[in-house]
């Protein structure tokens, strides 16, 4: 995405008429709102509803007893964002509301040696316990721990499964349908061949093809309509058929969590699964890719049982790119904490008939000169079988001698 901001105002300033002048600032004042409302627009932190993920845990020594007021403090690894937490009474500290990422905690406390854990992956809608443990020494001194943290969730009892950007990229994808991996999570089945409503019907807005792939599942044997589908938080459903609308391109997606069971009163709605699509956000590095995915039947090897001659007619080009990084703007932003992701797909399409016989048109249903009526209009008499005594009425219909209309 490009934005062209040009100044149109007069390069000069008159005696007397500050006009030019007054123009001037008011373009600039323009261009800034502009430059901000962009940064809104992109803003991570601000657009980004249900998805979030928590990471709460237990402070202690070493001897198990609780540690109060130990400063914690999440920094994600990617952006560099950072959050702080305060330990309570109990020891307990929480971050509610953390955007799914690879995240480092360090924590410090007074009569402690500093301690810092890293590997930690936060995945979407899901509620992490991390526990630390400080050792009695100077802060001068920092205990690092290089382990993956364990993924462990102690404080709810939900179902769910995750589908995490390596598998949407690695996983083999008919069309690059990110959607059809719904169908890796343990009790989820492909539900395309359903005669409930809620596949493709006469009424549904998108259908399941390579242009605008969907997945119609069931869950746990539920019915494919009692899904509920959340693109960064807001609904991302068809709203006559409760089916998904279609997933965002694969380079798009972070990752998806896929809750079956027994999950929080926030994700009501559904009786089946709640399925919440994390797209990707921008970093405090600049980042992207180019891509082409091409699908022709030059390049596949010979089909034993096609007769032969015969050929893959179908052919798919699908192209694009991804940008993102932060939004540096003197004085008023550094990229730390306004950052932006823009990705574009492109699919093109080429099908050759399967037709075996086609019917060409004559010269005078063409309405060419050659015709009876000089190619002013296009002549359809000879679909009207004169010799059968059938003839046209005043209403152009084709009838029999007895003014019955007959086919043609």
């Amino acid at each position: 995405m490009s934005f062209l901001l040009q100044d149109q105002t007069s390069g000069f300033v008159q005696a007397g008429k500050p006009l030019a002048l007054g123009r001037r600032l008011l373009s600039a004042l323009a261009t800034v709102v502009a430059i901000a409302w962009f940064c809104l627009g992109f803003s991570a932190v601000s657009l980004h509803a249900q998805g979030y993920g928590t990471i709460s845990g237990l402070v202690t020594d070493p001897s198990g007893a609780v540690i109060p007021s130990a400063t914690v403090t999440a920094t994600q690894t990617v952006s560099g964002t950072t959050m702080k937490a305060v330990s309570g009474s109990d020891g307990r500290y929480v971050f509610p509301t953390l955007l799914p990422a690879p995240y480092s905690l360090s924590v410090s406390a007074a009569g402690f040696e500093r301690y810092k854990q890293t590997g930690i992956v936060l995945d979407a809608d899901q509620a992490l316990t991390v526990n630390i443990t400080l050792r009695v020494g100077a802060q001068a001194q920092t205990v690092t721990v290089t382990a993956d943290a364990p993924q462990v969730d102690t404080t709810t009892g939900t179902l769910s499964q995750v589908i995490n950007s390596a598998s949407v990229q690695d996983l083999p994808l008919n069309g690059r349908a990110a959607a059809t991996l719904v169908t890796m999570v343990a009790g989820v089945v492909d539900a395309s061949n359903e005669g409930n409503g809620a596949n493709q019907g006469s009424g549904k807005t998108f259908s399941s093809t390579s242009l605008s792939p969907v997945e119609v599942a069931s869950v746990n044997g539920t019915l494919p309509n009692q899904d509920n589908f959340l693109l960064d938080g807001g609904n991302n459903l068809d709203e006559m058929t409760n089916v998904n609308d279609p997933y965002p391109m694969p380079d798009s997606v972070q990752e998806f969590s896929v809750q079956t069971s027994n999950y929080n009163a926030e994700f009501g709605q559904s009786a089946g699964a709640v399925v919440n699509i994390v797209t990707k956000s921008g970093g405090d590095q600049f980042h992207g890719d180019l891509f082409e995915y091409l699908r022709n039947g030059f390049f596949n090897a010979e089909n034993h049982f096609n007769l032969p001659g015969a050929q893959d007619t179908y052919h798919r080009h699908q192209f694009g790119g991804t940008i993102g990084g932060p939004v540096k703007i003197p004085h008023i932003s550094s990229g730390k904490t306004t950052q932006f992701f823009y990705g574009y797909q492109y699919t093109l399409i080429h099908l050759g008939s399967s037709a075996t016989s086609f019917t060409a048109p004559t010269a005078a249903e063409e309405g060419l000169a050659s015709s009876s009526t000089g190619g002013a209009y296009a002549d359809f008499s000879n679909l009207c079988n004169s010799a059968s005594g059938n003839t046209f009425n005043g209403s152009g219909e084709c009838v029999n001698s007895g003014g019955t209309p007959v086919t043609t």
